[in-house]
């Protein structure tokens, strides 16, 4: 069943609260072996041990064949090589573990050696393709060829007067199934390019300070696309990404806050040296790359980036809408243009009224109590008019800031770490990468297409970072973000929202559901004929689709909701909503009440639809029948022949009323927008809608991701969103 619904399978394995730590930890541990082995030699000849090994964390997630005490010691492990100490501790010590325990242990110990210990597969088959070179003093070195262009430089050969045997020299060869490129080199060290302790520690260290979230912080630079995922690939998942659906038991942060305010404090100390000349004759370069240091980290451009950063004197003189970033200089403030949202959805001017009107610009105030904006507001108080940065050495320049500052106060600043500074610490602390998109740019984000805040937010959003730079680095300033929208200094037109086009109105919502409910209530009424009783059963359909697809997010496809993978018990239905055979994609969601009283009834009207072709008892209504009830318990059609069809999106539409303005998708614009309005969090979100990034998938393999979460943070939004959009349960017809 695992192959063949594996929705239902992530869903029954589930984790418990009481382990969902522990859990994590272990998936984590996992992830990162299997990420060392792929940067050493590839897992194709570790695919039998990591696959055990996933099945023990899911064990371990779901507490199954547990025990109390490796739980406990788990749960408190902070690196990969810490849980293959505790799994050494327990073991050592004189407790009694059933056979199943012992297994979950092994499975885990063996792939965990593999990768942190550099053993190679214990298969023959496998030794063969990676056979381990004789050792000895008469032994000669091997020749080994020199990398074409393009190729990493290989790793001097290790000392072979002790330690294990080396594994053998770099070799090229032929690409197995489950590799992710063509060719790479095989590296004796199985932890280069992957992050030190130092930077684990730190990228955990955020974990402390923040109370709202508990975190285990894994690191993989691994940019790896995940393409198609067969079933016999679904555990090998672990190599494409090392990062899981961020949950209130782990949440994989991109910086560390504390490390990183560290070193922005050195920053803010070297320009206050600078300003008051307390440094010896400081080069031009180091000077001028404060100023260009300063302007990454308001705009959270690059050095490249800031080549299209103008500068002007007054609000008034930037264009609407503005084409680049605006530095206004007597305002203090930075305007930055909306996101760009190519193909994306733009109402009519008849239909502006039922949409949020969105604006085109942002206009956030400058932190000019630090010493290097003060640098960069005198800098653009003399360059007034011009694009002062579109200079090819403001790079160098930066770099020059960077390593000055580092010099002196053995920080470990660098001009990335600048120009991410608040998009770093705005994801730490909202957890939205919407948010972040909106505010400093994102790469065509598919969240950006459905999300529509307010300007209000965005803005309280970016007086949050710079309120706690404050207060970390002891300044005195006035607590609190602007309380009122006429405080914000935005314009008052077009309107107060960003980001979406297609985000309907709560008022426009209410009166499209009240269209559609009249619709169905005028068809329901009436003597029914053969052809008025398709017209009531088209009419239910439609309601009950739209119902579902306006309280789970789901898109407007062919058979959108399919009710033989709905779970009545627990409300949960399985979606797969993508145009592509692989499960990729697909994801559960939870139906609320309302939604299932409406699917009930409409089964309850199925069965009798279907005997109404029964009763008549003529030779062609029983072939009707025949044909009906070979569908099952399914939404379909009928058409004018009395067949069944398909759900399709066109047939929907020519189901609703004329009141209906809004396009078959607006739905998922306007939950991503309103549930997290009202408090539900990004990823629940996310993993609601499918907008999980590539290695954030709720549903995968590597994923502890807990479907009761779903329905404990959605329960209470989406019931006051039903309420205020008046839907109801309408039933067809009745024995």
């Amino acid at each position: 069943m695992s192959n063949d619904l594996p929705l239902y399978y992530a869903l029954c394995m589930q984790p418990v609260p009481a382990t969902e730590a522990a859990g994590r930890v272990a998936q984590a541990a996992v992830l990162l072996a299997a990420a060392i082995l792929y940067k050493d030699i590839g897992v194709g000849a570790f695919v039998s041990s990591m696959r055990l090994a996933c099945r023990a964390v899911r064990q371990i997630g779901s507490n199954t064949h547990t025990h109390p005490e490796f739980i406990q010691a788990l749960a408190q492990v902070k690196s990969g090589r810490g849980v293959l100490k505790a799994i050494e501790a327990v073991g050592s010590r004189p407790l009694v573990f059933t056979a199943g325990q012992a297994t979950v242990l092994l499975k885990i110990r063996v792939f965990l050696r593999d990768a942190f210990e550099g053993r190679m597969p214990r298969d023959g088959v496998e030794r063969k393709s990676h056979p381990q070179p004789p050792v000895g003093p008469d032994v000669p070195e091997p020749d080994v060829p020199e990398p074409e262009r393009g190729e990493p430089e290989k790793p001097p050969p290790r000392d072979k007067s002790g330690g294990r045997p080396k594994r053998s020299p770099a070799v090229r060869r032929v690409a197995e199934v489950d590799d992710l490129v063509a060719e790479h080199w095989i590296r004796e060290n199985a932890t280069e390019g992957l992050p030190s302790a130092d930077e684990v520690s730190e990228a955990a260290a955020s974990s402390a300070e923040s109370p709202r979230r508990s975190t285990v912080a894994v690191n993989v630079p691994l940019n790896v696309p995940a393409h198609f995922v067969s079933s016999r690939q679904v555990i090998s998942r672990a190599k494409f990404a090392a990062r899981a659906i961020a949950t209130s038991a782990q949440s994989l942060m991109l910086a560390g806050d504390r490390l990183q305010l560290i070193d922005l404090e050195a920053a803010e100390r070297y320009a206050t040296g600078l300003r008051s000349r307390a440094f010896r004759q400081p080069s031009e370069g180091v000077s001028q790359g404060a100023i260009v240091a300063a302007a990454m980290l308001i705009t959270g451009l690059s050095a490249d980036g800031l080549s299209d950063l103008k500068i002007v004197e007054q609000l008034a003189q930037v264009p609407e809408p503005p084409d680049a970033h605006y530095l206004v200089v007597s305002d203090g403030v930075l305007v930055i243009p909306g996101p760009q949202l190519v193909d994306g959805f733009v109402p009519t001017s008849a239909d502006q009224e039922h949409y949020r009107p969105v604006a085109e610009q942002l206009i956030l105030k400058l932190p000019r109590e630090l010493a290097w904006i003060q640098m960069l507001m005198e800098f653009a108080g003399k360059h007034i008019g011009g694009s002062p940065f579109n200079d090819p050495e403001c790079v160098g320049q930066a770099g020059l800031f960077v390593s000055a500052v580092n010099d002196r106060f053995g920080s470990r600043l660098t001009p990335s770490r600048i120009s991410q500074f608040q998009p770093r610490q705005l994801f730490a602390t909202s957890g939205d990468r919407a948010d972040v998109a909106l505010l400093f740019g994102g790469k065509a984000d598919a969240r950006l297409y459905y999300y529509a805040p307010t300007v209000a937010h965005l803005v309280r959003s970016h007086h949050s970072i710079w309120l706690g730079v404050y207060k970390g680095m002891g300044l005195s300033v006035q607590d609190g973000a602007p309380a009122h929208e006429d405080s914000l200094p935005w314009p008052k037109s077009p309107g107060p929202y960003i980001g979406s086009r297609c985000c309907p109105t709560d008022r426009g919502v209410a009166a499209m559901v009240e269209a559609v409910i009249h619709h169905c209530r005028a068809i329901l009424t009436g003597r029914r004929d053969r052809a008025r009783t398709r017209q009531v059963h088209n009419a239910i359909v439609a309601y009950t689709c739209q119902m579902v697809m306006w309280h789970t997010g789901i898109r407007a496809v062919t058979d959108p909701v399919e009710l033989g993978l709905y779970d009545h018990a627990s409300g949960m239905l399985s979606v797969s909503d993508k145009n592509t055979d692989s499960y990729y994609a697909s994801r559960l969601v939870w139906v609320p009440p309302i939604a299932q009283r409406q699917i009930a009834a409409y089964l309850e009207h199925l069965v009798e639809f279907k005997n109404s072709y029964k009763k008549t008892g003529k030779d062609t209504d029983k072939k009707v029948f025949e044909n009906l009830a070979s569908r099952g318990n399914t939404l379909f059609f009928i058409d004018e022949d009395d067949a069944p069809t398909a759900v399709r999106v066109e047939m929907l539409r020519q189901q609703v009323p004329q009141g209906h303005v809004y396009p078959m998708n607006a739905q998922r614009h306007y939950l991503r927008t309103r549930l997290r309005e009202l408090g539900v969090p990004a990823q629940t979100i996310d993993a609601l809608l499918g907008h999980g990034a590539r290695g954030e998938e709720p549903y995968g393999a590597h994923s502890c991701y807990s479907a009761a979460r779903l329905r404990s943070d959605l329960e209470v939004p989406l019931q006051h969103l039903s309420e205020q959009a008046g839907w109801t349960v309408l039933r067809g017809l009745r024995s």
